[in-house]
């Protein structure tokens, strides 16, 4: 898997160690930090579903109240990994992350999409769809306009077969629920 946020990390945000993120996976949105109304929860949820049933990929979005002391990068591969997103063939899951009490936000992307979610794209939607409603405090606003552009993008490319879909790990089993 690769991400991309808006700033670069630095050598020492990027070292490993044993520590896993608490985010437990509950859905296709996780929303621990409470950014979202249960209304755009369950529209963006229903998104997803649509998504993954259509053209293959698992998307997830999350919400941190803190990202446990790591860096934002560690965090979101440390999650689409232990959370087994994406088809295990075609490594199709992608994560996007908003950590708003530490002000970050990241598109952590499979590498069987990073021909359509290249980090070029993927920093242009944090830049233009994303932080300009954060900055205005409209986090809920923001979070949308990033999924829905990933969605419209992903829609464009399938990774899928008609009834290639079948899910092979236990992350993608719950999901499907």
């Amino acid at each position: 898997m690769s991400g991309c946020s808006p700033t670069s990390v630095s050598p020492d945000e990027s070292e490993k160690d044993d520590t896993e993120p608490s985010l437990q996976l509950t859905g296709r949105v996780v929303d621990q930090a409470g950014l979202l109304d249960d209304e755009a929860e369950k529209l963006l949820a229903g998104k997803l579903a649509r998504l993954e049933s259509e053209t293959g990929p698992q998307f997830v979005v999350a919400t941190t109240d803190s990202l446990d002391g790591m860096s934002i990068a560690d965090y979101s591969l440390r999650l689409a990994r232990g959370w087994g997103l994406g088809h295990s063939k075609r490594d199709d899951g992608v994560v996007l992350l908003v950590a708003p009490n530490e002000m970050k936000v990241r598109i952590e992307v499979g590498y069987g999409l990073e021909g359509s979610l290249n980090d070029p794209f993927c920093a242009k939607v944090i830049r233009d769809n994303m932080l300009p409603e954060f900055r205005d405090g409209k986090l809920q606003e923001g979070i949308m306009a990033g999924a829905n552009k990933l969605i419209t993008k992903m829609r464009m490319s399938p990774t899928i077969e008609l009834n290639d879909n079948e899910p092979s790990t236990a992350s993608e089993e719950k999901m499907a629920s």
